[in-house]
């Protein structure tokens, strides 16, 4: 049995593939093994998936047809033997102590989580970097049990959605139950949301990064998807289901649930007109009926985006609390053409 299994949702990503597999089988500590989960992919990734486990006995290969990264990430859980689970992505790279120093801190706490940054960089369609890579920590460092972490919650919550900046203990994941659902997107955040309502023992937060995020055009974060919108929402409601389940949590973070359905709105306004098929106004006006939802216009009154630099967001949601909702599409709208999407 390995002490750690890397899986890695494998989905037409033959130019960037090879890169990241060579940065896990470069790891300092060797008893792992590499999990590729072929989802269907019909640019070659399969037979590079094969090949590369001809190579390295640690790497095994499953060839599934296509059914999403959920299923994919599931089909790897359901196979891994380590004591601990990293979920990588097919495009990205490990810094090679990942590994040993996350399974070092994990044992030596009994941890059933532990948490470490990120670098995020642009690259090409051939898998070249572009530019300088920008790094992302924890605002959390230490160890907390589960009381401890709730009471620090705030400054996690500004860190969670990144689900392969996080290893997990195995037997912790399938006591709970812990799988990834059928949303097309959102659904890494829906399972770290599932994780952290489940009883764990203790989480180490690290403030180093260990893992290079690889933003590229063509993934699957910048494609059409008609369920984009919807799946938004779904993840707010998750959020607001995490708060609520937890007793340390409510009447606490409430403000944090309204802060998640206003950028749920406003990212799934940014998708509409960025991805949604048909004519500007079309897409307006779509994006204009979406902001009307009832959740969305509690939340909007309750949003606290104190902290916040003046500017567009507070702005934004004042729009937003004021019914203007045709104002705030054509102002996204023109951020965006102004190269202010992001």
């Amino acid at each position: 049995m390995a002490d750690v299994s890397l899986i890695v949702p494998v989905y037409q990503a033959a130019a960037f593939l090879r890169a990241a597999v060579d940065s896990m089988r470069a790891q300092t500590h060797a008893d792992i093994e590499i999990l590729l989960v072929d989802d269907g992919s019909t640019d070659g990734s399969g037979a590079l998936c094969d090949a590369m486990a001809l190579e390295d006995a640690r790497v095994r290969v499953i060839h599934q047809r296509n059914a999403g990264s959920g299923a994919a990430r599931n089909a790897g859980m359901d196979a891994a033997q380590g004591e601990y689970i990293l979920f990588c992505d097919a495009d990205d790279r490990l810094s090679p102590r990942l590994v040993e120093d996350c399974l070092a801190l994990a044992r030596l706490y009994g941890a059933d989580i532990v948490e470490f940054g990120y670098e995020s960089v642009r690259a090409d369609a051939t898998g070249s970097l572009l530019g300088k890579p920008v790094c992302e920590l924890p605002r959390l460092c230490g160890v907390y049990d589960r009381e401890a972490f709730w009471n620090h919650f705030r400054e996690e919550h500004t860190f969670m959605c990144s689900l392969w900046t996080r290893m997990f203990r195995r037997a912790f994941l399938c006591r709970n139950g812990l799988r990834f659902g059928c949303l097309s997107t959102g659904q890494d955040a829906v399972f770290l949301f599932d994780v952290y309502a489940a009883p764990f023992q203790r989480i180490v937060c690290v403030r180093q990064a260990y893992y290079t995020y690889i933003r590229r055009a063509g993934s699957a974060t910048g494609a059409y998807n008609p369920a984009r919108m919807d799946n938004e929402m779904a993840v707010a409601r998750r959020f607001e289901a995490l708060i609520a389940s937890c007793p340390q949590a409510r009447g606490r973070y409430e403000d944090l649930v309204a802060r998640q359905f206003f950028l749920a709105a406003n990212r799934a306004v940014k998708s509409c007109l960025k991805y949604e098929r048909g004519g500007v106004l079309r897409r307006v006006e779509k994006a204009r009926r979406f902001l009307e939802r009832e959740e969305l216009a509690r939340a909007f009154v309750h949003a606290d985006l104190t902290g916040w630099p003046a500017g567009p967001g507070r702005l934004a949601l004042a729009m937003l609390r004021h019914g203007m909702y045709r104002l705030f599409v054509w102002a996204v709208l023109a951020r965006m053409a102004a190269g202010g999407a992001r």
